[in-house]
């Protein structure tokens, strides 16, 4: 939106509102999975940021904002923690879970097929998990086009209907 190519979009990273308009619309629920063949890692374990720590972590981003996320609500604690593998996907770092070692946070609504298929599994620790807003973001001046208003209040109104948050 930066670019002034799109004139609305769905984000979840909180736009600057000197620059745009925007609503949250709902949230996504953050969850702890990892790949199957690390289960065994957890079973009867508590899930703790060391034992987080200790084991290989995929992150889409260099500077972890899901995991640093996840570990100051649960935690408590700021991680110094490296990913062992950086893709710039969300798609791609599930894929990577499924089919590789590690561990990762990720939306739920992600993963839902694989982990009910057994692919990758999610790690409960007991607690509530962090949840992301969901922004629907405009260029204010984008709305004297009737069209660009038109999406705007239709993706309101759907968003009305709860579709956008966490089963």
């Amino acid at each position: 939106m930066n670019d002034g190519i799109s004139q609305i979009a769905i984000t979840t990273s909180k736009p600057d509102a000197q620059k745009f308009g925007y609503k949250v619309i709902g949230k996504e629920k953050l969850i702890i999975v990892a790949s199957a063949t690390m289960a065994t890692y957890f079973k009867e374990k508590e899930v703790t940021a060391k034992l987080l720590e200790s084991l290989p972590l995929i992150a889409y981003d260099e500077q972890l904002p899901l995991i640093r996320e996840v570990f100051q609500q649960l935690f408590g604690a700021v991680t110094n923690m490296q990913a062992s593998i950086t893709v710039p996907d969300l798609r791609i770092v599930e894929r990577m879970i499924r089919e590789h070692s590690g561990w990762t946070v990720m939306p739920e609504y992600l993963c839902q097929e694989e982990i009910a298929a057994g692919r990758i599994i999610q790690i409960n620790i007991g607690v509530k998990m962090p949840e992301n807003d969901i922004y629907l973001v405009w260029n204010e001046s984008a709305l004297r086009q009737p069209r660009v208003m038109f999406i705007k209040e239709h993706i309101l109104s759907i968003a009305e209907t709860g579709i956008f948050e966490p089963n």
